[in-house]
């Protein structure tokens, strides 16, 4: 990890880094927490709802499009790990696969 990222973020990112392999749904959760403190933070978002935290910053073209796409990802995963979320087709719970939570 760069120095230049400061604490809390380093401390959280690396808890999720340790986490992961324990615990795919602690991984993500921590993951989505320090995005959405980042956005509040570094970013100043205004919108309590990380969704449109993530939108708030989107629009105003502070980060590459590839990136936007990212944090959305960030902010899914993290949801099923922290959210019991049903599939709608099939009533089931949906759960952080393998895999998911850092990226592969």
């Amino acid at each position: 990890m760069p120095p230049e990222v400061p604490d809390p973020y380093r401390a959280d990112y690396i808890q999720a880094c340790n986490v992961l392999n324990d615990s795919a749904k602690a991984g993500a959760a921590l993951s989505r927490r320090n995005l959405q403190a980042i956005l509040r933070d570094g970013a100043k978002t205004k919108s309590k709802d990380l969704y449109d935290q993530i939108e708030e910053v989107i629009k105003s073209d502070r980060v590459p499009s590839h990136i936007a796409a990212d944090l959305h990802a960030v902010r899914n995963i993290g949801n099923f790990a922290a959210h019991m979320i049903k599939k709608i087709s099939t009533g089931l719970i949906v759960d952080v696969e393998d895999g998911e939570a850092n990226g592969t």
